[in-house]
């Protein structure tokens, strides 16, 4: 970790250097885990005095550690979810909010469970490239949904009018 003072001077020099309001600037520091709950509030601390939007004190995954960083620091804060979301935290979404937490994140459960499926696909595909599979899976819903999802109708407008010539 870098010093304390140091990283306040990059959040202070971020501030300064924003140039749209709705651009959030979220200081992190992973001194739970490299030094202490108190080291990490002193940062927290640090940070929010050079301006930080949002605080994040990374790997705290203990409901009296979260409790204590949302007493001592108050809102805005962000908290990233260990694997499995909140499951077995005994911190509801509600109970995070009254804390402060204004964003809750999960990095590593939608990857672990993408991992299962490639993992099973690719197994298939592996053994024959899905001639063993007595009938084909009609995936068309699941891509209907997922181009919906990514709004590919507007991204293709975007393309037209930005990309092509015309002439096609």
């Amino acid at each position: 970790m870098i010093p304390l003072e140091l990283m306040a001077a990059k959040v202070k020099e971020a501030v300064a250097a924003r140039r749209n309001p709705d651009f959030l600037i979220v200081a992190r520091t992973n001194a739970i885990r490299a030094s202490s709950m108190d080291d990490a509030l002193r940062r927290g601390d640090a940070y929010r005095k050079a301006g930080a939007d949002l605080l994040l004190l990374s790997m705290a995954h203990k409901p009296e550690q979260l409790r204590a960083i949302g007493e001592r620091l108050g809102g805005p804060l962000m908290y990233l979810a260990g694997r499995g979301g909140l499951a077995g935290l005994g911190l509801t979404l509600a109970d995070l909010g009254s804390l402060g937490y204004k964003i809750v994140a999960d990095p590593s459960t939608p990857l672990l469970a993408a991992y299962v499926a490639w993992k099973k696909v690719y197994a298939e595909l592996a053994d024959g490239f899905g001639a063993n599979v007595r009938t084909k899976p009609d995936w068309s819903p699941v891509e209907k949904d997922m181009l919906a999802v990514i709004d590919l109708e507007k991204l293709l407008a975007i393309e037209r009018a930005t990309v092509e010539d015309g002439t096609r």
